[in-house]
């Protein structure tokens, strides 16, 4: 139960908005209530308690090695918007990545990157869940092109 609430408490601090629209990426939070949110839940998965205690110790350094990407972007902001739209996106990957990482649900993971558009100097905000570009994927690689990892 627990987990469940704080997957949903995660993924109410990250919410992408549909692919390919310009500044898709919404955080509802700011950086003091995401740095609370990661100490909570740094010191349970220290302490090895409640949900986190059956986590492996691969799982436990995979989600300390994500919140300290999370620390390091929201270090000395006082907003959100202070990090730009890149540092905005690596802010919502790592989220998605941790919340993946508790919930095991790697496929439902939102990947966003910055792509320019052809035709545009103005570049977008493109998300994908992991499960949508595995499929995207394949389904270029049986129409016969030619797709790089």
């Amino acid at each position: 139960m627990r987990k469940q609430l704080l997957a949903i408490a995660l993924l109410s601090l990250v919410i992408p908005m549909p692919a390919f629209a310009d500044d898709a990426i919404e955080i509802h939070s700011t950086p003091a209530q995401i740095r609370a949110t990661q100490d909570s839940l740094k010191r349970s998965i220290e302490k090895k308690e409640g949900d986190y205690a059956d986590l492996s110790d691969k799982d436990r350094k995979a989600i300390l090695d994500k919140q300290a990407d999370i620390y390091r972007l929201i270090e000395g902001r006082t907003t959100i918007e202070e990090l730009g739209p890149n540092g905005k996106i690596e802010l919502a990957n790592a989220l998605e990545s941790m919340n993946a990482l508790l919930t095991k649900a790697e496929d439902s993971r939102m990947v966003c990157e910055r792509v320019k558009v052809i035709g545009s100097n103005r570049p977008q905000n493109k998300c994908m869940s992991v499960g949508e570009r595995k499929r995207l994927r394949e389904k270029i690689q049986r129409e016969g092109i030619r797709v790089s990892n």
